[in-house]
Protein backbone atom coordinates (compact mmCIF):
# COMPACT_ATOMS: atom_id res chain seq x y z
CA UNK A 1 0.00 0.00 0.00
CA UNK A 2 2.88 2.46 0.87
CA UNK A 3 4.21 1.45 -2.21
CA UNK A 4 1.18 2.09 -4.54
CA UNK A 5 0.47 5.36 -2.38
CA UNK A 6 4.12 6.77 -3.23
CA UNK A 7 3.41 6.09 -7.31
CA UNK A 8 0.60 8.09 -6.56
CA UNK A 9 2.44 11.27 -5.72
CA UNK A 10 4.73 10.74 -8.14
CA UNK A 11 2.12 10.96 -10.67
CA UNK A 12 -0.29 13.54 -9.45
CA UNK A 13 3.10 15.53 -9.06
CA UNK A 14 3.78 15.32 -12.92
CA UNK A 15 0.03 15.18 -14.06
CA UNK A 16 -0.38 18.76 -11.80
CA UNK A 17 3.45 20.39 -12.97
CA UNK A 18 2.11 21.73 -16.13
CA UNK A 19 3.72 19.23 -17.84
CA UNK A 20 7.29 20.74 -17.36
CA UNK A 21 8.86 17.26 -16.27
CA UNK A 22 9.40 15.10 -19.48
CA UNK A 23 8.03 11.09 -18.84
CA UNK A 24 11.51 10.27 -18.32
CA UNK A 25 11.62 12.47 -15.75
CA UNK A 26 8.68 11.04 -14.26
CA UNK A 27 10.02 7.71 -14.62
CA UNK A 28 13.03 8.67 -12.74
CA UNK A 29 11.35 9.94 -9.79
CA UNK A 30 9.04 6.80 -9.68
CA UNK A 31 12.09 4.29 -10.01
CA UNK A 32 13.68 6.86 -6.73
CA UNK A 33 10.71 6.37 -4.98
CA UNK A 34 10.04 2.34 -5.18
CA UNK A 35 13.69 2.37 -4.76
CA UNK A 36 13.36 4.40 -1.12
CA UNK A 37 10.31 1.92 -0.68
CA UNK A 38 12.66 -1.01 -0.76
CA UNK A 39 15.54 0.22 1.11
CA UNK A 40 12.55 1.42 3.87
CA UNK A 41 11.61 -2.20 4.33
CA UNK A 42 15.02 -3.44 4.08
CA UNK A 43 15.98 -1.51 6.94
CA UNK A 44 12.96 -2.88 8.59
CA UNK A 45 13.59 -6.68 7.35
CA UNK A 46 16.97 -6.30 8.79
CA UNK A 47 16.47 -5.23 11.73
CA UNK A 48 13.50 -7.60 12.41
CA UNK A 49 16.00 -10.52 11.17
CA UNK A 50 18.53 -9.07 13.74
CA UNK A 51 15.93 -9.45 16.73
CA UNK A 52 15.25 -12.94 15.91
CA UNK A 53 19.01 -14.16 15.43
CA UNK A 54 20.08 -12.76 18.38
CA UNK A 55 17.01 -14.80 20.20
CA UNK A 56 18.00 -17.60 18.30
CA UNK A 57 21.59 -17.55 18.93
CA UNK A 58 20.53 -17.78 22.88
CA UNK A 59 18.40 -20.85 22.58
CA UNK A 60 20.95 -22.60 20.75
CA UNK A 61 22.73 -22.48 23.83
CA UNK A 62 20.30 -24.07 26.22
CA UNK A 63 19.98 -27.75 26.25
CA UNK A 64 19.19 -29.74 23.22
CA UNK A 65 16.73 -32.43 23.05
CA UNK A 66 17.76 -36.08 22.57
CA UNK A 67 15.12 -37.88 19.61
CA UNK A 68 15.31 -41.16 18.32
CA UNK A 69 16.23 -41.73 14.33
CA UNK A 70 13.99 -43.43 11.88
CA UNK A 71 15.61 -45.56 9.24
CA UNK A 72 14.26 -44.03 6.53
CA UNK A 73 10.36 -44.47 4.41
CA UNK A 74 10.97 -47.55 2.63
CA UNK A 75 10.47 -47.59 -1.28
CA UNK A 76 6.81 -48.46 -1.43
CA UNK A 77 7.19 -52.29 -2.36
CA UNK A 78 6.48 -52.93 -6.26
CA UNK A 79 8.16 -56.57 -6.72
CA UNK A 80 8.35 -55.96 -10.20
CA UNK A 81 9.16 -58.84 -13.04
CA UNK A 82 12.77 -59.87 -13.77
CA UNK A 83 11.21 -60.00 -16.85
CA UNK A 84 9.30 -57.34 -19.07
CA UNK A 85 5.83 -59.09 -20.40
CA UNK A 86 4.56 -59.28 -23.62
CA UNK A 87 0.96 -59.78 -24.92
CA UNK A 88 0.58 -64.11 -25.67
CA UNK A 89 -0.44 -63.39 -29.26
CA UNK A 90 -1.76 -60.58 -31.45
CA UNK A 91 -5.64 -60.85 -30.67
CA UNK A 92 -4.83 -59.65 -27.25
CA UNK A 93 -2.94 -56.48 -28.60
CA UNK A 94 -6.01 -54.81 -29.85
CA UNK A 95 -9.06 -54.20 -27.34
CA UNK A 96 -12.52 -54.74 -29.19
CA UNK A 97 -14.92 -53.60 -26.31
CA UNK A 98 -15.01 -51.01 -23.39
CA UNK A 99 -14.41 -51.32 -19.93
CA UNK A 100 -14.05 -48.96 -17.29
CA UNK A 101 -11.68 -49.97 -14.44
CA UNK A 102 -11.26 -47.52 -12.10
CA UNK A 103 -13.42 -44.15 -10.96
CA UNK A 104 -11.92 -41.47 -8.76
CA UNK A 105 -12.72 -37.86 -8.17
CA UNK A 106 -9.72 -35.12 -7.59
CA UNK A 107 -9.17 -34.32 -4.11
CA UNK A 108 -7.11 -32.21 -1.80
CA UNK A 109 -4.60 -35.56 -1.26
CA UNK A 110 -3.41 -35.30 -4.91
CA UNK A 111 -2.02 -31.99 -4.20
CA UNK A 112 1.57 -31.87 -3.27
CA UNK A 113 1.15 -28.97 -0.64
CA UNK A 114 -2.09 -28.19 1.51
CA UNK A 115 -3.61 -24.66 0.09
CA UNK A 116 -2.66 -23.73 3.52
CA UNK A 117 1.14 -25.06 3.27
CA UNK A 118 1.23 -23.07 -0.23
CA UNK A 119 0.13 -20.00 1.25
CA UNK A 120 2.79 -20.16 3.73
CA UNK A 121 5.38 -21.30 1.71
CA UNK A 122 4.51 -17.93 -1.20
CA UNK A 123 4.64 -15.58 2.23
CA UNK A 124 7.83 -16.89 3.25
CA UNK A 125 9.58 -16.68 -0.52
CA UNK A 126 8.01 -13.16 -0.97
CA UNK A 127 8.93 -12.23 2.71
CA UNK A 128 12.83 -12.60 1.91
CA UNK A 129 13.07 -12.66 -1.56
CA UNK A 130 11.25 -9.09 -2.56
CA UNK A 131 12.53 -7.18 0.53
CA UNK A 132 16.27 -8.53 -0.78
CA UNK A 133 16.13 -7.19 -4.24
CA UNK A 134 17.58 -4.13 -4.30
CA UNK A 135 20.92 -6.42 -2.68
CA UNK A 136 20.39 -9.16 -5.65
CA UNK A 137 20.28 -6.18 -8.32
CA UNK A 138 22.94 -4.26 -6.38
CA UNK A 139 24.87 -7.67 -6.85
CA UNK A 140 24.25 -8.07 -10.82
CA UNK A 141 25.75 -4.63 -11.05
CA UNK A 142 28.39 -4.63 -8.47
CA UNK A 143 31.17 -7.40 -7.52
CA UNK A 144 33.64 -7.23 -4.41
CA UNK A 145 36.08 -8.53 -5.47
CA UNK A 146 37.74 -9.74 -1.91
CA UNK A 147 34.15 -11.39 -1.40
CA UNK A 148 34.03 -13.60 -4.63
CA UNK A 149 35.29 -16.78 -5.56
CA UNK A 150 35.00 -18.53 -9.43
CA UNK A 151 33.80 -22.27 -8.41
CA UNK A 152 31.75 -24.99 -10.29
CA UNK A 153 28.67 -26.17 -9.59
CA UNK A 154 28.11 -29.05 -12.28
CA UNK A 155 30.60 -28.45 -14.30
CA UNK A 156 29.56 -24.12 -14.91
CA UNK A 157 31.30 -21.86 -13.42
CA UNK A 158 29.50 -19.72 -10.78
CA UNK A 159 31.20 -16.52 -8.80
CA UNK A 160 29.64 -17.78 -5.21
CA UNK A 161 31.09 -15.54 -2.09
CA UNK A 162 34.10 -16.09 -0.50
CA UNK A 163 34.42 -13.92 2.85
CA UNK A 164 35.99 -10.91 4.44
CA UNK A 165 37.76 -12.23 8.02
CA UNK A 166 34.35 -11.16 9.37
CA UNK A 167 33.49 -14.54 8.85
CA UNK A 168 36.19 -17.04 7.99
CA UNK A 169 38.09 -16.55 11.04
CA UNK A 170 34.82 -17.59 12.89
CA UNK A 171 35.55 -21.32 14.02
CA UNK A 172 33.94 -23.52 16.57
CA UNK A 173 35.79 -24.53 19.18
CA UNK A 174 33.56 -27.47 20.30
CA UNK A 175 29.83 -28.41 18.83
CA UNK A 176 28.24 -28.02 22.39
CA UNK A 177 25.31 -26.03 22.60
CA UNK A 178 26.93 -23.23 23.87
CA UNK A 179 29.64 -22.92 21.79
CA UNK A 180 26.95 -23.63 18.17
CA UNK A 181 25.09 -20.45 19.77
CA UNK A 182 27.99 -18.40 20.06
CA UNK A 183 29.20 -18.84 16.64
CA UNK A 184 25.41 -18.42 15.67
CA UNK A 185 25.62 -14.72 17.30
CA UNK A 186 29.29 -14.01 15.66
CA UNK A 187 27.99 -15.28 12.67
CA UNK A 188 24.41 -12.69 12.55
CA UNK A 189 27.27 -9.61 13.23
CA UNK A 190 29.01 -9.89 9.64
CA UNK A 191 28.16 -8.94 6.26
CA UNK A 192 25.46 -12.03 5.29
CA UNK A 193 23.24 -9.69 3.19
CA UNK A 194 25.50 -9.71 0.60
CA UNK A 195 25.89 -13.50 0.66
CA UNK A 196 22.42 -14.52 0.62
CA UNK A 197 21.88 -11.94 -2.33
CA UNK A 198 24.75 -13.91 -4.40
CA UNK A 199 23.04 -17.15 -3.30
CA UNK A 200 19.86 -16.21 -4.11
CA UNK A 201 20.83 -14.41 -7.56
CA UNK A 202 22.80 -17.38 -8.73
CA UNK A 203 19.03 -20.13 -7.75
CA UNK A 204 17.11 -17.52 -10.15
CA UNK A 205 19.87 -17.34 -12.98
CA UNK A 206 20.30 -21.00 -12.57
CA UNK A 207 16.70 -21.83 -12.23
CA UNK A 208 17.58 -23.78 -9.55
CA UNK A 209 14.64 -25.53 -7.18
CA UNK A 210 15.20 -25.77 -2.89
CA UNK A 211 17.06 -28.85 -3.15
CA UNK A 212 19.50 -26.54 -5.82
CA UNK A 213 19.41 -23.59 -3.44
CA UNK A 214 20.55 -25.85 -0.71
CA UNK A 215 23.27 -27.02 -2.78
CA UNK A 216 24.47 -23.51 -3.37
CA UNK A 217 24.50 -22.66 0.38
CA UNK A 218 27.00 -25.45 1.18
CA UNK A 219 29.41 -24.13 -2.02
CA UNK A 220 29.15 -20.76 -0.20
CA UNK A 221 29.91 -22.41 2.79
CA UNK A 222 32.48 -24.18 1.72
CA UNK A 223 34.37 -21.68 0.14
CA UNK A 224 33.84 -19.23 3.32
CA UNK A 225 34.96 -21.69 5.58
CA UNK A 226 37.58 -23.48 4.55
CA UNK A 227 39.06 -26.40 7.15
CA UNK A 228 36.29 -27.75 8.79
CA UNK A 229 32.48 -29.37 8.09
CA UNK A 230 31.16 -28.47 11.35
CA UNK A 231 31.54 -24.74 10.70
CA UNK A 232 30.37 -25.42 7.08
CA UNK A 233 27.30 -27.38 8.11
CA UNK A 234 26.08 -24.69 10.98
CA UNK A 235 26.91 -21.54 8.07
CA UNK A 236 24.54 -23.60 5.23
CA UNK A 237 21.59 -23.96 7.75
CA UNK A 238 22.28 -20.34 9.07
CA UNK A 239 21.89 -19.02 5.26
CA UNK A 240 18.68 -21.37 4.82
CA UNK A 241 17.46 -19.85 7.96
CA UNK A 242 17.97 -16.58 6.96
CA UNK A 243 16.34 -17.38 3.08
CA UNK A 244 12.86 -18.27 5.05
CA UNK A 245 13.66 -22.89 5.34
CA UNK A 246 12.84 -24.54 8.47
CA UNK A 247 16.22 -26.30 8.41
CA UNK A 248 17.60 -26.99 11.83
CA UNK A 249 21.24 -28.43 12.88
CA UNK A 250 21.52 -31.85 14.82
CA UNK A 251 24.26 -33.39 16.63
CA UNK A 252 25.48 -37.12 15.81
CA UNK A 253 28.26 -39.05 15.73
CA UNK A 254 30.29 -36.21 17.09
CA UNK A 255 29.32 -33.60 14.08
CA UNK A 256 27.06 -31.51 13.33
CA UNK A 257 24.66 -32.40 10.11
CA UNK A 258 21.80 -30.59 8.46
CA UNK A 259 18.01 -31.55 8.86
CA UNK A 260 16.08 -30.92 5.94
CA UNK A 261 12.16 -30.64 5.92
CA UNK A 262 10.63 -31.34 2.24
CA UNK A 263 6.82 -31.33 1.31
CA UNK A 264 7.25 -34.56 -0.55
CA UNK A 265 8.38 -37.68 0.84
CA UNK A 266 12.53 -38.93 0.34
CA UNK A 267 12.66 -41.88 0.44
CA UNK A 268 15.27 -44.28 2.01
CA UNK A 269 16.40 -41.35 4.19
CA UNK A 270 17.20 -40.83 8.07
CA UNK A 271 15.01 -38.61 9.32
CA UNK A 272 14.09 -37.35 12.89
CA UNK A 273 10.49 -35.83 13.73
CA UNK A 274 9.55 -32.88 15.32
CA UNK A 275 6.01 -31.60 15.32
CA UNK A 276 4.81 -34.08 13.04
CA UNK A 277 7.32 -32.81 10.17
CA UNK A 278 10.31 -34.88 9.15
CA UNK A 279 13.36 -33.41 9.02
CA UNK A 280 15.93 -35.29 6.54
CA UNK A 281 19.33 -36.11 7.73
CA UNK A 282 22.20 -35.05 5.45
CA UNK A 283 26.49 -34.79 6.10
CA UNK A 284 28.05 -32.03 4.45
CA UNK A 285 29.83 -34.30 2.44
CA UNK A 286 26.87 -36.55 1.74
CA UNK A 287 28.23 -39.79 3.24
CA UNK A 288 25.48 -42.01 4.48
CA UNK A 289 24.90 -41.59 8.44
CA UNK A 290 25.28 -44.28 10.43
CA UNK A 291 25.69 -45.36 14.04
CA UNK A 292 23.36 -44.02 16.54
CA UNK A 293 20.26 -44.54 16.78
CA UNK A 294 19.84 -40.73 18.21
CA UNK A 295 20.43 -37.28 17.71
CA UNK A 296 20.21 -33.98 19.57
CA UNK A 297 18.80 -31.46 17.85
CA UNK A 298 15.73 -28.66 19.62
CA UNK A 299 12.09 -28.05 19.36
CA UNK A 300 11.81 -24.51 17.92
CA UNK A 301 11.80 -23.38 14.31
CA UNK A 302 13.70 -20.21 13.25
CA UNK A 303 11.03 -18.06 12.14
CA UNK A 304 8.03 -19.38 13.04
CA UNK A 305 5.99 -16.69 10.46
CA UNK A 306 8.07 -17.02 7.74
CA UNK A 307 9.39 -20.93 7.21
CA UNK A 308 9.21 -23.12 4.72
CA UNK A 309 9.22 -26.49 3.64
CA UNK A 310 11.83 -27.58 0.36
CA UNK A 311 9.63 -27.79 -2.09
CA UNK A 312 11.45 -30.57 -4.44
CA UNK A 313 9.21 -30.18 -7.48
CA UNK A 314 11.06 -29.05 -10.80
CA UNK A 315 9.33 -26.49 -12.68
CA UNK A 316 11.64 -24.94 -15.04
CA UNK A 317 15.05 -27.09 -16.42
CA UNK A 318 18.13 -26.07 -14.49
CA UNK A 319 20.15 -24.24 -16.62
CA UNK A 320 23.84 -25.94 -16.45
CA UNK A 321 26.57 -25.30 -19.06
CA UNK A 322 25.90 -27.69 -22.02
CA UNK A 323 27.63 -30.89 -21.71
CA UNK A 324 25.99 -32.93 -24.85
CA UNK A 325 25.92 -36.02 -24.91
CA UNK A 326 23.80 -38.36 -27.18
CA UNK A 327 21.83 -41.84 -27.50
CA UNK A 328 21.13 -43.16 -30.78
CA UNK A 329 18.00 -45.45 -31.14
CA UNK A 330 15.74 -47.20 -34.19
CA UNK A 331 12.32 -47.45 -35.34
CA UNK A 332 12.12 -50.66 -37.26
CA UNK A 333 14.29 -53.05 -39.40
CA UNK A 334 14.93 -51.06 -42.05
CA UNK A 335 14.37 -47.24 -40.52
CA UNK A 336 17.10 -44.64 -39.69
CA UNK A 337 19.24 -44.02 -36.77
CA UNK A 338 17.51 -41.47 -34.49
CA UNK A 339 19.85 -39.47 -32.36
CA UNK A 340 18.71 -37.84 -29.07
CA UNK A 341 20.62 -35.10 -27.11
CA UNK A 342 20.64 -34.93 -23.08
CA UNK A 343 23.35 -32.84 -20.86
CA UNK A 344 25.33 -34.77 -18.87
CA UNK A 345 25.83 -31.94 -16.14
CA UNK A 346 21.95 -32.58 -15.99
CA UNK A 347 22.45 -36.25 -14.98
CA UNK A 348 25.14 -35.03 -12.49
CA UNK A 349 22.62 -33.31 -10.84
CA UNK A 350 19.58 -35.96 -10.89
CA UNK A 351 21.87 -38.87 -9.49
CA UNK A 352 22.93 -36.26 -6.27
CA UNK A 353 18.80 -35.76 -6.57
CA UNK A 354 17.09 -37.18 -3.17
CA UNK A 355 15.06 -40.33 -4.08
CA UNK A 356 11.43 -38.93 -3.79
CA UNK A 357 7.48 -39.34 -4.64
CA UNK A 358 6.96 -40.69 -8.42
CA UNK A 359 5.26 -37.24 -8.92
CA UNK A 360 8.15 -35.16 -8.85
CA UNK A 361 9.76 -36.99 -11.56
CA UNK A 362 6.83 -37.43 -13.64
CA UNK A 363 6.21 -33.34 -13.38
CA UNK A 364 9.65 -32.48 -13.75
CA UNK A 365 10.73 -30.06 -16.61
CA UNK A 366 12.02 -31.80 -19.16
CA UNK A 367 14.75 -29.80 -20.96
CA UNK A 368 15.14 -27.95 -24.31
CA UNK A 369 17.66 -30.24 -25.23
CA UNK A 370 15.40 -33.37 -25.04
CA UNK A 371 12.69 -31.94 -26.10
CA UNK A 372 13.63 -30.63 -29.47
CA UNK A 373 14.87 -34.14 -30.21
CA UNK A 374 11.60 -35.85 -29.08
CA UNK A 375 9.97 -33.48 -32.25
CA UNK A 376 13.04 -34.26 -34.24
CA UNK A 377 13.31 -38.00 -34.11
CA UNK A 378 9.19 -38.38 -33.45
CA UNK A 379 7.16 -36.00 -35.24
CA UNK A 380 7.55 -38.05 -38.78
CA UNK A 381 6.29 -41.70 -37.25
CA UNK A 382 2.99 -39.59 -35.98
CA UNK A 383 2.74 -37.16 -38.90
CA UNK A 384 -0.82 -37.45 -40.54
CA UNK A 385 -1.89 -40.17 -38.21
CA UNK A 386 -5.11 -40.36 -36.18
CA UNK A 387 -4.53 -40.21 -32.03
CA UNK A 388 -5.21 -43.73 -31.52
CA UNK A 389 -2.87 -44.45 -34.36
CA UNK A 390 0.07 -41.98 -33.24
CA UNK A 391 -0.35 -43.32 -30.24
CA UNK A 392 0.02 -47.01 -30.76
CA UNK A 393 2.61 -45.99 -32.67
CA UNK A 394 4.51 -44.21 -29.91
CA UNK A 395 3.55 -47.60 -27.90
CA UNK A 396 5.42 -49.52 -30.78
CA UNK A 397 8.84 -47.53 -30.27
CA UNK A 398 8.61 -47.68 -26.44
CA UNK A 399 8.76 -52.00 -27.13
CA UNK A 400 11.19 -51.47 -30.10
CA UNK A 401 13.70 -48.75 -29.29
CA UNK A 402 13.78 -49.43 -25.59
CA UNK A 403 14.00 -53.70 -25.11
CA UNK A 404 16.57 -52.93 -22.84
CA UNK A 405 14.17 -53.69 -19.68
CA UNK A 406 16.01 -54.82 -16.38
CA UNK A 407 14.60 -53.67 -12.94
CA UNK A 408 16.41 -51.50 -10.25
CA UNK A 409 17.58 -54.12 -7.91
CA UNK A 410 19.24 -55.77 -10.77
CA UNK A 411 20.88 -52.27 -12.40
CA UNK A 412 21.72 -50.72 -8.79
CA UNK A 413 20.92 -52.58 -6.35
CA UNK A 414 18.32 -50.72 -4.98
CA UNK A 415 15.35 -48.64 -6.01
CA UNK A 416 16.15 -45.97 -8.23
CA UNK A 417 13.33 -43.37 -10.35
CA UNK A 418 14.52 -41.94 -13.21
CA UNK A 419 13.24 -38.28 -14.78
CA UNK A 420 13.03 -38.60 -18.47
CA UNK A 421 16.82 -37.54 -19.65
CA UNK A 422 18.07 -40.36 -17.23
CA UNK A 423 16.09 -42.83 -20.05
CA UNK A 424 18.82 -42.02 -22.52
CA UNK A 425 21.78 -41.71 -20.12
CA UNK A 426 21.61 -45.34 -18.03
CA UNK A 427 21.75 -48.66 -20.30
CA UNK A 428 18.67 -50.42 -18.92
CA UNK A 429 15.19 -48.82 -17.56
CA UNK A 430 11.99 -50.52 -15.48
CA UNK A 431 8.30 -49.38 -15.62
CA UNK A 432 7.94 -46.62 -13.92
CA UNK A 433 11.42 -45.00 -16.07
CA UNK A 434 9.15 -45.99 -19.19
CA UNK A 435 5.78 -44.42 -18.19
CA UNK A 436 7.66 -41.17 -17.16
CA UNK A 437 9.05 -41.04 -20.47
CA UNK A 438 6.20 -42.25 -22.35
CA UNK A 439 4.10 -39.39 -20.92
CA UNK A 440 6.34 -36.83 -21.36
CA UNK A 441 6.60 -37.72 -25.53
CA UNK A 442 2.87 -37.77 -25.59
CA UNK A 443 2.05 -34.85 -24.26
CA UNK A 444 5.05 -32.94 -26.17
CA UNK A 445 3.92 -34.38 -29.71
CA UNK A 446 0.50 -34.70 -29.46
CA UNK A 447 -0.51 -32.42 -26.85
CA UNK A 448 -2.73 -34.94 -24.77
CA UNK A 449 -3.03 -35.42 -21.06
CA UNK A 450 -1.38 -38.06 -19.34
CA UNK A 451 -1.97 -39.63 -15.98
CA UNK A 452 0.33 -42.13 -14.52
CA UNK A 453 -1.24 -45.68 -13.48
CA UNK A 454 0.45 -47.14 -9.89
CA UNK A 455 -0.62 -50.30 -9.15
CA UNK A 456 0.96 -52.33 -6.37
CA UNK A 457 3.67 -53.91 -8.56
CA UNK A 458 3.59 -51.99 -11.90
CA UNK A 459 3.75 -48.69 -13.08
CA UNK A 460 1.67 -47.71 -17.05
CA UNK A 461 0.10 -44.47 -18.38
CA UNK A 462 -3.51 -43.63 -19.45
CA UNK A 463 -4.68 -40.98 -22.09
CA UNK A 464 -7.13 -38.61 -22.25
CA UNK A 465 -8.27 -38.91 -26.10
CA UNK A 466 -10.18 -36.34 -28.11
CA UNK A 467 -11.42 -39.33 -30.23
CA UNK A 468 -13.72 -42.01 -29.14
CA UNK A 469 -11.05 -45.12 -28.46
CA UNK A 470 -12.08 -48.69 -27.53
CA UNK A 471 -10.34 -50.48 -23.87
CA UNK A 472 -9.83 -50.52 -20.62
CA UNK A 473 -10.02 -46.58 -18.94
CA UNK A 474 -10.63 -44.62 -15.98
CA UNK A 475 -12.87 -42.08 -15.14
CA UNK A 476 -10.66 -39.73 -13.59
CA UNK A 477 -12.13 -36.22 -12.61
CA UNK A 478 -15.16 -37.44 -15.02
CA UNK A 479 -12.80 -37.40 -17.82
CA UNK A 480 -12.47 -41.14 -19.58
CA UNK A 481 -8.36 -41.61 -19.79
CA UNK A 482 -7.62 -44.85 -21.81
CA UNK A 483 -4.70 -47.67 -20.22
CA UNK A 484 -1.39 -46.99 -22.11
CA UNK A 485 1.02 -49.50 -20.98
CA UNK A 486 4.45 -48.74 -22.16
CA UNK A 487 5.96 -51.73 -20.72
CA UNK A 488 3.15 -54.37 -22.19
CA UNK A 489 5.29 -55.21 -24.88
CA UNK A 490 3.40 -55.42 -27.83
CA UNK A 491 -0.22 -54.27 -26.74
CA UNK A 492 -1.70 -50.96 -28.00
CA UNK A 493 -4.23 -48.42 -26.73
CA UNK A 494 -6.88 -49.84 -24.35
CA UNK A 495 -4.99 -53.03 -23.27
CA UNK A 496 -4.17 -53.35 -19.55
CA UNK A 497 -1.76 -55.90 -17.85
CA UNK A 498 -3.37 -58.83 -16.72
CA UNK A 499 -3.93 -59.23 -12.88
CA UNK A 500 -3.15 -55.78 -11.89
CA UNK A 501 -6.18 -54.77 -9.85
CA UNK A 502 -7.28 -50.89 -9.15
CA UNK A 503 -4.54 -48.46 -9.61
CA UNK A 504 -3.72 -44.93 -7.81
CA UNK A 505 -3.90 -42.02 -10.02
CA UNK A 506 -1.00 -39.63 -10.28
CA UNK A 507 -1.74 -36.45 -11.97
CA UNK A 508 0.16 -33.02 -13.27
Amino acid sequence: MKQFLLFTIAFFAFSFSGYSQTFDDFVKSGNAARNGYVADKNQEYNKYLEKINKEFAEYLKEKWTEFDVKDGIPVPSKPKPVEPVSVSSPDEAVPVSEQVIYEQEVNAEDLEMSPEEEKNYKKATDFVETLRQSEINAASEFEKEDYIVNTLIYNTPVNVCCASPQLSDIVLSSINESQVGEFWSKVMKADNGYVLAKCQKIKADMKLNDWGYYLICKKAAENIFKKGDDEKTLYTVFLLCQSGYSAKIGRCNEHLIVLLPFYQNSYCQKYVECDDVKYYMFNFDNVPITGNNVIYTYEKVFNKNYAKRLNLLIDEEPQFNENIATKTLRYGNNSDPMTFMYNSNLMDYYKDYPLVDLKVYFNAAISRDLNESIKTCLTPLVKGKSEQLSVNTLLDFMYTSFDNYKNDDEQFGHEKWFFCEEMLYYPYNDCEDRAVFFANVVSTLLGLDVVLLEYKTHVATAVRFNDEVKGKYLLYNDKKYVVCDPTYFGAYAGIEMPEMGEPVVISR
